[in-house]
């Protein structure tokens, strides 16, 4: 869903701040970073079974740079995958807002944040990136990413 709303590769986020990736912890560093946490909060409210959230499969379109969460996901409506999926879609929107990140936003309230982000600075090449929604045909994608 990132890379249909922002045109980003979606692996800049990850580590990415205090917020992007696992365990987000600390203060938000920029406006990226808030978009993050807001995130966070939206998997935490969303009452899905624990570590379900990373393993639900929802559908959804990228239409117009704009990602659209199906309405018949399984479960139906208000169902888990809906909740995750509507988090999801917010967050891309949320992101959409800033230019592709050229570098990762360092988070010093935490050490092991701080690690975080220095080794996914190193694991991943971010200058090499196609866009995978540039030429779909615009029919529902199912999605197992879990959001950052």
């Amino acid at each position: 869903m990132v890379s249909c709303a922002t045109g980003c590769n979606p692996l800049i986020y990850k580590g990415y701040g205090c917020y992007c990736g696992f365990l987000g912890s600390g203060y938000a560093v920029d406006g990226i970073d808030s978009c993050c946490k807001m995130h966070d909060w939206c998997y935490d409210t969303a009452n899905c079974p624990m570590f379900l959230e990373y393993f639900v499969p929802y559908y959804w379109k990228c239409y117009r740079n704009r990602p659209l969460c199906a309405l018949d996901q399984r479960g139906g409506p208000g169902s888990c995958a809906q909740r995750l999926c509507e988090c999801d879609r917010i967050l891309s929107q949320c992101l959409s807002q800033f230019p592709c990140p050229s570098k990762r936003a360092y988070c010093r309230a935490s050490h092991w944040r701080l690690f975080q982000n220095l080794l996914y600075n190193k694991v991943i090449n971010l200058k090499h990136f196609d866009n995978p929604w540039k030429s779909k045909d615009g029919g529902f994608h199912e999605d197992h990413s879990g959001g950052t």
